[in-house]
Parts: structure tokens; sequence; C-alpha cells
């Protein structure tokens, strides 16, 4: 996940940073609820 945090940093177009932008948020949204159940706390 780290190397994949820092794609949205790279793109080059406006869609392009668009879409990195929604697929970064997906990715912290899913990685946020996964440590939490992996704590028990889901």
């Amino acid at each position: 996940m780290v190397k994949l945090r820092h794609v949205k940093d790279h793109m080059l177009t406006t869609e392009g940073r668009r879409l990195a932008l929604e697929r970064h948020h997906f990715m912290e949204s899913f990685f946020a609820r996964f440590v939490r159940e992996y704590d028990g706390e889901l």
C-alpha cells in the first residue's frame, strides 16, 4: 500500500488525477476498515 499511496501525485492529466484521487480515497477506506476488522473492532 505504501507505493500505491503516491500514485495520485504522479498523474499528468486532469482526468487521471480525478480517477486516482477517487481510487485513493477508496483504498484508504478499505485499509482503515481492514485494520479495524483485524483488530476485532468490527
